[in-house]
């Protein structure tokens, strides 16, 4: 009987209390994917599997795919007639139960598995969202994941992909594991800052949105009201004192308040359930900005609609690729750096996309991607920036930072192994929602030197977790 040591139980069940608010939803909303293969006896074994609790309607349509060595498939947890509890609690006695077979969940060689609850995943703070991730891991699977065999068994395949990453990605399984295989609980974002919300001149309306079968009492909007970069006035609108409004083919509802602010004002609001902090954003009237910059770029783009366009374009080469590099210059121009723009031009096409500098001379080197990330695209940006580093060195400005920053439009989930690959060499990564986030913020006035030094931290931060020990 497979086993759990005290201190990884305690992990388990630590963040099973503090989902346990959520519960009233799981059985209507929580979806498992999963990833196995047959082993020499035909046997299916899990290789990386995770159960949303509260999962996206996208994440809500079956899946089922079979070859000849890969499993892999998407169902809902009501599918099985049992709770989230009892499902990990399966998973921990050695098998994952689907609606058509169990599959396999072999331990470690010791025949024990490992458990390890993060309380606030990077992949959410860099959303500014609270993400909450249980993770169980068992046995190695070094001779379960061939490659590239299965890559290429997947192209040959009635349904076909390109490969197992493109296969994880569509599950949203991430990354192939490293050296074990894994079990992983993804605890729902309940509630949201409704980044739609109306403000009219001193009439502010600021709202959440709440998953519907939860109790409206237990939530909250604490809120910032920001005018010149000073808060000049904070507060918190209680559920109860809320206007609630259901939204029809949707699983939330919309609850607002309403607030009285200066001419000009931005709102910071933060979206808690439960006394628990899930989200947070700003909220403005878009005849008032704060920062100047913006101001004058909506005059030519309103609601800066070609610029989320440049980010929409498909494809990696060609005119859209150089849209898309346009469109993050104007993002970092818009938060305060001087940007120069070199990939678009004929003559310096060789060169890196983009150089971003703050006013005390703090360097940005910057490709970017209208598609998947690609090894060649890493080792290029890696390449440049050392010689970038070296420059400096050597002209005396080595008291300077420089950071390699790659963009992509496509979201985390659509180039996982991209973004592993990158961060493993300190480079920080900018996918679609990291995008939405900064144009969010350039609401507010430049802070290009505090922006700067996050970048500085998310990128160690990310490397370091891919180089460090496994804290399990």
């Amino acid at each position: 009987m497979p086993t759990i040591a005290a201190p990884d139980r305690q992990h388990v069940e630590d963040f099973m209390a503090s989902v346990a608010p959520s519960n009233a939803i799981h059985q209507t909303t929580a979806f498992i994917s999963y990833l196995a293969v047959r082993d020499k006896g035909g046997r299916p074994v899990l290789v990386k599997a995770r159960m949303f609790l509260a999962s996206s309607r996208d994440d809500r349509v079956p899946l089922q795919f079979d070859c000849a060595t890969v499993i892999a498939g998407r169902f809902a947890l009501a599918e099985l007639g049992i709770t989230a509890q009892k499902l990990i609690d399966e998973v921990l006695d050695g098998q994952l139960p689907t609606p058509s077979q169990a599959i396999m969940f072999a331990p470690k060689n010791d025949g024990s598995y490992s458990a390890y609850r993060t309380p606030f995943h990077e992949d959410g703070l860099s959303r500014e969202r609270r993400l909450e991730l249980l993770s169980i891991t068992g046995g190695p699977k070094w001779d379960l994941v061939k490659q590239p065999t299965l890559d290429w068994e997947l192209k040959a395949a009635e349904t076909p992909f390109d490969g197992l990453a493109e296969l994880m990605g569509t599950l949203r399984l991430g990354a192939v594991p490293g050296d074990a295989t894994e079990f992983d609980v993804v605890a729902p974002t309940v509630v949201e800052v409704d980044l739609a919300a109306i403000v009219e001149g001193t009439d502010a309306r600021p709202g959440v949105r709440l998953y519907k079968g939860l109790d409206r009492a237990q939530c909250a909007l604490g809120y910032r009201v920001m005018l010149k970069g000073l808060v000049v006035d904070r507060g918190r609108i209680g559920g109860d004192k809320m206007h609630w409004i259901p939204v029809d083919g949707e699983d939330y509802e919309i609850g607002t308040g309403n607030v009285q602010i200066p001419m000009g004002a931005v709102i910071h609001c933060m979206a808690s359930f439960g006394g628990v902090a899930y989200h947070h954003g700003w909220v403005i009237d878009p005849a008032c900005l704060q920062n100047p910059l913006r101001a004058v770029y909506e005059v030519f783009d309103p609601d800066m609609l070609k610029l989320n366009e440049n980010c929409d374009l498909p494809g990696s080469r060609g005119t859209n690729a150089r849209e898309f590099e346009f469109a993050i210059s104007w993002i970092l121009s818009l938060m305060g750096f001087r940007v120069m723009v070199l990939g678009s031009s004929k003559n310096t096409q060789e060169a890196v996309d983009l150089i971003a500098t703050t006013p005390e001379g703090h360097v940005l080197v910057v490709e970017c991607t209208a598609g998947v990330i690609k090894a060649d695209k890493i080792a290029q940006l890696s390449s440049r920036v050392q010689v970038v580093r070296e420059r400096l060195d050597t002209s005396g400005s080595s008291f300077l930072q420089v950071v390699p920053m790659l963009c992509t439009n496509l979201r985390r989930n659509a180039t996982q192994a991209g973004i592993d690959a990158a961060e493993k060499l300190g480079i920080l990564v900018a996918c679609r929602e990291d995008i939405d986030t900064q144009l969010e913020r350039t609401l507010l006035l430049p802070e290009p030197e505090k922006r700067f030094a996050e970048a500085v931290k998310a990128a160690a931060d990310a490397k370091a977790r891919h180089t460090a020990a496994l804290p399990f």
